[in-house]
Order: structure tokens, then sequence, then C-alpha cells
């Protein structure tokens, strides 16, 4: 850390006689390489001085220096081990020391309390840490005044925001120049609304003084971002090329993706679109690089996943890919920039739904997959749309390659018309023809005679954004509905999970459901029928009501490897995973967990085919809540799955239900085809042809 706070730990240390000698050479390579930037090596140092201490058992020792590690660690991103250390450290400290590691404490504590979005908890904490703090730990202080001064600016409370800056940068400027004086000024530009140009200069000048590049670039970098704003393009790509230059040097990749990014943005500007697909190339690599130790869940007490913070990375590089494959006459380059295209979203797309699940380890069976495009598809196509902020494009994948259709409708004005028609489609009595139309026309009506011509009878769709909260089954043509003119199928990404047909002889089906109210929830007395009929038609075991407890599925689990597992139950995919469950007799079913009992039998040499889960639902248009029940099967691990965006409490629920069993069964239909004739025959029926009987059943994942 910072030299004045140094100084005490450092009379500590040489009052011991036994470290007299070794002590003082290590913790100053520790703090030039912390002043420096550089984290590992301070921490690399740091911890050497702790084993050192350890060893002689010298307790004040061990203390300070577990304050530094637990603020290096903290700069690099690990707040769970910057808190243990400072508890540690909090522990066995006194006087200074002591006065130290609870301003710190409450500085931690204040982050916590903010992305947990307790704004006014955090801000207490702020400022009792900034008081504790004002006259021996003034970078502390400065700390704390520029997070109470980040809660103010979100309320919209400028006076009382401003205020505090300005003692935090008064504060700053205190210090003497170190690696913490440079990002403090950096972060005051950030947060000020004026005289940003004046603090990153400032910074910039210290980050080269003390030969901090990492600073250096991240100073340079926010300087050609306010050139940017001006239109200072040029200037603002020279600066910013510095900024990727340093960043480089510095081995800093959580910097160089984002100048990059940013020259990126500049060069498309600028009419380079060659170059600019080259930078957005690189700073996507750089950011997969250190994807996985990014620190993205919550910035400044506003919790957002990695899509709301990155994701514009990957759809502007998508859009200009995009923009050149629609102007080339080069029949294989189109191919080429098409599927890199779709690629860069893919890859936003695996990320997005690691980042749901909280599991990097979702989407490993990836590697054992096969691509849509490497699949038997001779009549069924992929569907893949990308919302761009001024147009949808619709990527189809036929056996012959991709084709690119454009669609003038704006991601705002499309998500308008789908959060409308979802309204609509699950209120049995309204009227939601006009908005099904709506979207038939623009999504489907392009790709008709690409469509007819090929023979086309199975679509599959890799939906993204709203798209994802509706049934495409629904979509009308004036006519027909969609799904009476082609079997429709959902999937998360390109990649299925083992994509195979389904294997008829021998199909075993685990039955599950509840029928009685149970934790606050109402009955379902269609469940029984529906369980009896599957059962009727398949070997099965069936759990009902008490016997459907986590333990008992456990157990069928352990004594047999089953085909199909269905679950008839209350169920809620929400846009926080952590309120995902399924409901059993006498608690809830997490996903993971879900997981668990799916992959129990260390027999079972093939996945789950199918798991269906009936009576589930997301919440009303949340793209979030649509990707968790997306992707449901790949986190289960079954091949494909059978769900419903929305609860339907009604006999339609059993009799599609055992209708889909049954043509699976009896005609050998493809999993999708036999949903297709399901839902038909819903439809035929005039009491219940409105779409909100039978639209929300989604086939995800492998349609065979």
């Amino acid at each position: 850390m910072k030299r004045l706070l140094l100084c005490l730990a450092m009379i500590l240390l040489l009052l011991s006689s036994s470290a007299a000698a070794e002590a003082p050479d290590i913790l100053k390579e520790g703090e030039g390489a912390f002043m420096r930037g550089n984290f590992a090596k301070a921490i690399e140092h740091w911890e050497s001085a702790l084993d050192f201490y350890k060893k002689n058992n010298e307790q004040p020792n061990q203390a300070a220096i577990m304050v530094y590690l637990s603020e290096a660690y903290r700069a690099s991103g690990y707040g769970a081990k910057a808190s243990e250390l400072l508890d540690l450290a909090d522990k066995s400290a006194s006087g200074d020391l002591k006065t130290k590691t609870t301003a710190l404490l409450l500085l931690y504590q204040g982050d916590t309390l903010s992305n947990q979005k307790d704004e006014q908890g955090a801000l207490g904490a702020y400022m009792d840490s900034a008081k504790l703090s004002e006259n021996k730990y003034p970078e502390i202080c400065a700390k704390a005044l520029f997070h109470a001064a980040g809660i103010h600016h979100r309320a919209g409370q400028n006076a009382k925001s401003r205020s505090l800056l300005e003692k935090a940068i008064t504060k700053t400027r205190l210090l003497e120049s170190s690696h913490d004086k440079a990002y403090l000024l950096i972060s005051a530009g950030e947060l000020s609304e004026i005289s940003e140009y004046d603090l990153f200069q400032e910074a910039r000048k210290i980050a080269e003084s003390i030969g901090d590049l990492r600073a250096m670039s991240h100073a340079l970098g926010h300087i050609a971002r306010l050139y940017e704003k001006e239109k200072r393009y040029e200037e603002s790509l020279s600066l910013t090329r510095q900024a990727v230059f340093a960043a480089q040097q510095a081995d800093a990749p959580e910097s160089l993706y984002r100048w990059l990014w940013q020259s990126g943005r500049l060069l498309t500007i600028l009419g380079d679109r060659d170059g600019a697909i080259s930078s957005y190339r690189l700073a996507i690599q750089n950011l997969e690089s250190i994807r996985q130790d990014m620190a993205l869940g919550c910035q400044r007490g506003m919790c957002l996943s990695f899509r709301d913070i990155v994701g514009p990375l990957y759809f502007q590089m998508a859009d200009i890919l995009l923009q050149r494959s629609a102007s080339s006459k080069n029949s294989h380059q189109i191919q080429q920039d098409l599927k890199e295209a779709r690629s860069v979203i893919e890859q936003l797309k695996t990320v997005e739904l690691q980042d749901y699940f909280q599991d990097e380890c979702v989407t490993a069976l990836h590697a054992k997959s096969g691509s849509i495009d490497q699949m038997s598809m001779l009549h069924a196509a992929a569907i893949y749309p990308i919302l761009l902020p001024n147009r949808t494009e619709v990527l189809v994948s036929f056996p012959d390659g991709l084709q690119q259709f454009t669609v003038s409708l704006k991601n705002d004005e499309l998500t308008e018309l789908i959060r409308s028609f979802r309204v609509k489609l699950e209120q049995p009595e309204s009227r939601f023809i006009r908005y099904a139309q709506k979207l038939y026309d623009h999504l489907i009506r392009p790709l008709e005679s690409e469509l007819d011509s090929r023979k086309i009878d199975t679509l599959i769709f890799v939906p993204d954004g709203a798209i994802r909260t509706i049934p495409m089954a629904a979509l009308h043509d004036g006519q027909r509905f969609l799904i009476e003119k082609y079997a429709v199928v959902t999937t998360p990404g390109l990649t299925l999970t083992d994509p195979k047909p389904l294997e008829r002889q021998g199909l075993r089906l685990l039955l599950n459901g509840l029928t009685e109210s149970v934790q606050g929830f109402s009955s379902l007395p269609n469940v029984s029928y529906e369980l009896q009929e599957v059962h009727r038609l398949y070997e099965s075991r069936v759990l009902r009501d008490k016997d459907f407890t986590i333990s008992g599925v456990e157990q069928a689990f352990r004594t047999m490897p089953y085909s199909i597992v269905h679950i008839a139950s209350h169920g809620q995919f929400d846009k926080n995973p952590k309120n995902t469950f399924l409901l059993t007799y006498n608690s809830k079913l997490t996903m993971n967990k879900l997981e668990q009992l799916i992959r129990i039998g260390k027999f079972r040499k093939e996945p789950v085919d199918l798991l269906t889960l009936s009576a589930c639902q997301t919440a009303l248009g949340d793209d979030r809540a649509a990707l968790g029940l997306a992707g449901v099967a790949v986190k289960a691990g079954a091949r494909s799955a059978l769900a419903t965006l929305w609860f339907v409490d009604d006999a339609s629920t059993s009799r599609l239900i055992t209708d889909f069993y049954r043509q699976i069964r009896d005609s050998g239909l493809s999993k999708a085809k036999a949903l297709q004739q399901a839902q038909i025959r819903i439809i035929k029926d005039p009491n219940l042809e409105h779409p909100a009987y039978w639209a929300p059943f989604l086939l995800i994942g492998n349609w065979m």
C-alpha cells in the first residue's frame, strides 16, 4: 500500500530482532510491486514475509502483513480472500493498526451492503470508515468518500455527491504518488461530471512518474473516451492505441480488452471495417482469457450480468461482420462472415448460461455434442435471430449453408411488440392475433419462399433477448398458426447435448407429481389423470404426493436408469437462479440438485433422453428467467426438455402431455413432430384453440 500506511508495520517489524535482517527487503519489494500495480508480485513477496513471521510466531508482524495482503487481493478481484485476511488481522491488531483494520472492514462492509442493494446501510458503513480513517489513513478515507458519493449519485442527489467527491479528491491529492492515488483520481474522473479531463491527466502524470503502465493505460483510455464523446475521433484513436500499448506492456488483459473494444468502435466510425473487426476479435480474445477471474456480478452497488456489462462488445462485432457480409459479392467471404457473426453471439450465449446458473461446467457437455450445422437436417432449418439496436438480422442454417435476412425492426421496437404479445397469450379471452401476425410478418415471412422451396418441416429456433419469452409456435400467417405448418423446437445454443434419435425400445419412465396442496401452493387435480394415463402407455415408476420427495427421487435413480423423467408439479424459473425451483412434497428441488439426481447413476451410459416439466412457468416477459428455462436441459444433463413458459391449470395440459407420449410410442414420430401433432389436436378443439391452452409448451434441445 501507500508508504504512509506501510510505516506502522515497518516499525513493528524492525522491533523484532529475528525479523530485522530480512523483513525490510521483502516488504520494500512487495511495496514497490504494489505501487506499480503489479499485485501478483506484491502478493508473492508479502506471502513469503507472512510465512516467515508465522514460523517465528510473531503475531503483530503477521497482522500487519495480512492487512497488506488483504488490499492486494482486493485489488486483484479476490474480495472473499481479502475479507478473510482482514478478519484474521483484526483479531490480533491493536493501536493504530486496529484503527486501520476496522476502517477497512467498514469499507468492505459497505461494498457488500451496496452489492446487496442496501444503499442506506452501505452509506452508513462508508461514512463510518471515512470518519475513522480521516486523520491517519487518508487513502482509506478517500475510497470511502468516493463510494459514498457514488451512492448519492445513483440516487440523483447530485449536490451531496459533488460535496463528498470534492472531499475525496482533496484527500487523494494529499497522498504520495502511487498506483492507488492514480486509480483514485481515475475513479473520480469516472464519477465526476466536471473536470474529468484534468483528473485523468493528473492520473496519467502520476502513472508516468512511477512507471505504472497499468494505471497509465487506464488514464489514456479514459482521456481517449472523452475525445470520442467530443467527436475528435482521430485524436481519440491515437490515444486509445497508446492505452492498448501500455496495457500490453503491463500484461493487463483486464484493461487491454476495453481499449481494443474502444479501438474497434472508433475504427468503425472512421470507416475502417476490416481494422475494426481485427480489434474486436482481439478484444474478445483478451476478455475470454480473463472472464472467469472477472468480478462482474456487481459494480458500484448495481448487480449486473455478464451480458449487461460486456454484451455490447459481442453484438458490435457481430453487427460489423453482418454489415460486411451484406455488402460482399464473394460467396466464400459471406459464409465466413456469417458463421463468425453467429459464433460471436454463440460465445456470449454460452457465458450467459453459465452466468445464469452460476456454473462454469453447465456447458461442459458441448465437448461431446454436435453442432446443428453438422447434423442431418434435410427437412429442418435452424433460425438464429440477432437483435441489434437499429435492425434485426435473421440467420438461417440450411444444409448448403447460411442465409442472411435483414429485418428493419429495431431491438426496442421488436421487444415492445413481443411484450404485448406475451401478455395477450396468457389470457384465454384476449385478442392476440394482431401481434401474432405482425411477428410472423417480421420474423418468418421473409424466409417463407426458401423454407417452402426446400420442403422444410421443422424449425429450430435459437432465440435471444425478448424472443425467449414467447412461444414461436403461436405466430400466425393470417390463416394458420406456425405450429400448423412446422414442428417447432427451441434451443439455447448452436450445440445440443448428445444429439441422437430417441431410442424407442425399452423406454423406462420415472413419473413424479403433486396433486395435493403443499407449502402454500394450490392443488393440481389433473396431475393424477396425467400420471395415470402416461403410466398406462409405458413401463414406469410413479412417485406421487408423499412419495415425491428428493430422497424418493434419489433412491429411484440409484436403482434404475430412466430414459424419460416426468415432473408434474409447480415450478418457477426466475431471473435469479436462487429462486428457480421445482416443488416436491416437502421441499423445493433446485436446478443444482436436479442435475445431481439425474447424473447420480454410476451405471448410466446414456443421458436422460427427455426431461418433462409440466406446470412450470417463467416470470412474465423476463428474458433472464426464460434463459433459465431454455437452458434447463443443458443444466440437467438431458438431451431435451419439454417445459412450459406459463402455468396452465387446465385439463388441456394433461390431454396434450398424454397425447405427446402416445405419439412418440405409437407413430414413431420425432419428439418435435409428436409435440406438433399434440398441439394441433388441442387447436382443433373450439373450446381450447386459444394459444393460452397449448402454446406455452416448448420442446427444448434435441428434437429427434
